[in-house]
């Protein structure tokens, strides 16, 4: 007889394999260790009923994957939450198949959010993989959803939520329909009281559907996975169970290849790409904890939000001066890297006449650096801050930055 504990089950296999499902009628469960002829499962739920039969699959988690699943909300397994199941065209393993280095091309064109602060400073590429960090508290969610019902105009989008509370499960789900973002979308959500494995597979499994509809259907693809913190809690939970030897913070010591097993599954090829965000909320607003520093090596950039500017009331709040697109000049005009340069420079000297100003006051400054320390205020309240129904264009966009260069008092010349 099976000895349950959940989230635990020890059951008598014949020569049991790591990662193999076993069907347990009720529920199912993966096995974490292996013994000769024992193995220690991990149950998908919180199952506590009697185990009266054990059904071996044989193989790792598979799901269907097919193009019906646009348009529908899945749980983390890919089961639906509402309405059928989709049409299976294929099944896929949700580890997924690495992509032929030779197939691979170097991003070089601009996927637009319609987010000022990310279209012109930091450009996010097709095929990228580029995070967002936010302090507690701050609208991450806000801005995923944001972004994905912008790109949702003429892309597909593929939408994690791993480990989310009800009040956040809600607005995700009536977001994305009232928007009609849903229609070229599909949405995998676990709840903060899922079990560790259906968040350990919600990534996985969203981006395996991912990796059909951009590699076999031709499409562009833009994934956003939140929160990649609470994915890495729900690993450190199981590694506990294993009672593996912990790293850094308690998380285990392979977390750095685990993630990488995620994230490295975006590209680009010339059939279609896959674009990835993954978010996370740093613990404590520390940027060198050991979630967002793996995702920073991991990734080609970053977009970091400012407690700072959310403090002043202004949405989206990202620090352009802290935030990187490794590969941003790859997909800029020069028209474009004009614009961004100019922004960046004149923002950064502006922050430093605000420092000067603390200390000796504002009229203690120059002309050119009250002129800068202008044109920082006006960055802030008319670029970075925007309505979050708001979609601008590049062109509105450096607009936004001739006006602002103008009105600051700062010397220039139209760009060309």
């Amino acid at each position: 007889m099976p000895s349950i504990k959940p989230p635990l089950i020890a059951v008598e296999l014949e020569n049991p394999m790591l990662g193999e499902v076993i069907d347990l009628e009720e529920t199912k469960a993966i096995v974490i260790a292996a013994y000769e002829n024992k193995a220690l499962a991990l149950l998908f739920d919180y199952y506590t009923g009697e185990i009266k039969q054990i059904n071996r699959q044989g193989n790792t988690y598979k799901i269907a994957v097919s193009e019906d699943y646009i348009g529908g909300i899945f749980n983390g397994f890919g089961e639906p939450i509402k309405g059928p199941k989709p049409y299976p065209e294929d099944y896929r393993d949700i580890n997924g198949l690495a992509i032929n280095p030779y197939a691979r091309k170097v991003p070089n064109e601009i996927l637009y959010t319609g987010i000022s602060s990310i279209d012109v400073a930091h450009p996010l590429l097709k095929g990228q993989k580029i995070a967002i960090f936010s302090p507690p508290g701050l609208p991450m969610e806000r801005l995923a959803l944001q972004i994905a019902r912008n790109v949702a105009k003429d892309k597909t989008i593929i939408f994690a939520a791993i480990g989310v509370p009800s009040d956040i499960y809600k607005m995700f789900i009536d977001e994305f329909i009232n928007t009609k973002a849903i229609m070229n979308s599909a949405i995998f959500i676990s709840k903060a009281d899922s079990s560790p494995i259906e968040k350990i597979y919600t990534p996985r499994v969203a981006l395996t559907l991912a990796e059909y509809l951009a590699f076999e259907k031709n499409r562009d693809v833009l994934v956003l996975m939140l929160d990649m913190t609470n994915y890495a809690d729900a690993l450190r939970e199981i590694s506990t169970l294993r009672k593996e030897i912990p790293s850094r913070r308690g998380y285990p010591a392979y977390l750095y290849t685990d993630l990488a097993s995620i994230y490295e599954r975006s590209g680009l090829t010339s059939k279609g790409s896959i674009t990835l965000i993954p978010m996370l909320t740093m613990p404590g607003n520390d940027i060198t904890h050991v979630v967002p520093d793996l995702t920073g090596y991991i990734t080609e950039g970053q977009y970091v939000l400012s407690q700072d500017l959310h403090s002043k009331n202004i949405y989206p709040p990202i620090d352009l001066l802290k935030s990187l697109s490794r590969l941003a000049k790859n997909g800029m005009s020069k028209k474009h890297k004009k614009y961004a340069d100019i922004l960046i420079k004149s923002y950064a000297k502006g922050l430093e006449a605000r420092d000067i100003a603390t200390i000796v006051g504002e009229d203690s400054l120059s002309k050119e650096d009250k002129a800068y320390l202008k044109f920082a205020e006006l960055v802030e309240k008319e670029f970075i801050k925007q309505d979050y129904y708001e979609y601008r264009s590049i062109e509105k966009s450096f607009e936004i930055i001739d006006s602002i260069l103008s009105q600051s008092g700062l010397p220039y010349s139209p760009i060309q």
